[in-house]
């Protein structure tokens, strides 16, 4: 018999489109695709809205059951790895610089959000001088750029088109990206605490992908204009963070 469906408690942090704002009445792929994914399993997800950092602490102390988005050589070095869905989607990253930003430079300010990690990268690190500079989000990295505290910045390639495409950051024609200097696939991160839960996950992911449905959530995103869905799920829920 299948397993019998959870309330789950899933980790986000803002980083548009992946997610928006509690605040925002656009939910973001994330959200839209566990609003589909309850539907096919009657799990609930409620969302634990934090910091990239407070989130990895919330998730290594089970207070959080899921991190979507996550490949595992990114988490393989904190203290409750986790358990793994199938991939849903690849995520690309690119650098971000301004024009100059990078020249005579004996070291690179590389900036990156708390929390995030990029075990692939470490030979450039190493063979480019790159210095490693934080910001608590993606705004903090464009706000680091702007005012030459970094000379570059790290960032997922949706999530630096939004910034650059949603009229909050100015004279965005000014700002580089790079080709992908990353690129993995993304699955659910799911505490071992709730194992369980994994097969059905599975199960509705490739039920979602096979009919073109997390395609059409991200092309609603990325590819137009997102307008606000006219009602959350009664399967998903807000919470604030911890």
């Amino acid at each position: 018999m299948p397993a019998a469906a959870e309330m789950l408690k899933v980790g986000i942090y803002e980083a548009p489109p992946l997610v928006f704002d509690k605040k925002s009445p656009l939910l973001g792929i994330y959200k839209e695709i566990f609003v589909e994914i309850s539907k096919l399993t009657s799990d609930t997800f409620e969302f634990e809205e934090n910091s990239a950092g407070r989130t990895l602490d919330a998730f290594n102390a089970g207070k959080i059951d899921i991190e979507p988005g996550i490949n595992p050589i990114w988490r393989k070095n904190q203290l409750v790895p986790g358990l793994y869905s199938v991939p849903f989607a690849k995520s690309e990253t690119v650098l971000v610089s301004l024009p100059g930003s990078k020249e005579n430079r004996r070291f690179l300010r590389t900036g990156r959000v708390v929390g995030y990690e990029y075990p692939e990268l470490e030979d450039q690190y190493a063979k480019q001088a790159w210095l490693t500079v934080v910001a608590a989000d993606e705004r903090g990295l464009f706000d680091l750029l702007n005012r030459k505290k970094a000379d570059q910045i790290l960032m997922q390639s949706q999530v630096a088109r939004y910034w650059l495409d949603s009229g909050r950051i100015r004279k965005p024609e000014r700002y580089e990206l790079s080709e992908p200097v990353e690129v993995q696939d993304i699955m659910m991160r799911v505490h071992p605490n709730k194992a369980s839960a994994i097969p059905r996950l599975n199960k509705a992911i490739k039920t979602l992908l096979d009919n073109g449905t997390i395609q059409k959530i991200y092309e609603h995103y990325i590819h137009k204009n997102a307008e606000p869905k006219t009602g959350n799920s009664e399967k998903s829920k807000e919470s604030s963070g911890h």
